[in-house]
């Protein structure tokens, strides 16, 4: 015995809203557990990167990446790579490690019309090879660069 076509054509449109977003739907954006206003955030250690760089001074840090393995946090930004101890508790968070990754294609990047802002090298993958190798990909100035670091 055939279902009548009303109950087919029903139970099919229930499938579509499914089928037409992927089947899975996007998951909201989650709350905040808690909100700190800008007058009272420097009661909270926070990191700055390196004040002696004049790029960061004049840029800001341009956080591209964020990579926890164990008890390190690497914080990959613009031209550098932070190696941060987390089992260290201090007033202010201060890197163990830094990695310095500048390009040297500048002046090739802003002859091709690119804004000198950019002609940097914005560390965008971070992926632990194993337990003492780091794989990183920089944009190095529109010229993509990935390398192995120890």
């Amino acid at each position: 015995m055939r279902p009548p076509p009303l109950l087919l054509a029903l139970t099919l449109a229930s499938f579509l809203p499914q089928l037409s977003s992927g089947g899975t739907p996007f998951p909201q954006d989650l709350e905040p557990i808690s909100i700190v206003g800008r007058e009272s955030s420097y009661l909270f250690p926070s990191f700055q990167g390196l004040m002696s760089d004049n790029d960061t001074v004049r840029l800001g840090l341009d956080f591209q990446r964020m990579l926890r393995i164990n008890r390190m946090l690497y914080i990959a930004a613009r031209d550098h790579v932070f190696a941060i101890n987390l089992a260290s508790s201090s007033e202010q968070i201060i890197p163990q490690q830094k990695l310095t990754w500048k390009t040297k294609d500048v002046e090739k990047c802003t002859v091709r019309g690119k804004n000198s802002d950019e002609c940097y090298n914005y560390i965008k993958v971070l992926v632990p090879r194993n337990d003492e190798t780091l794989f990183a990909c920089g944009t190095n100035a529109f010229n993509p660069t990935c390398r192995n670091y120890k």
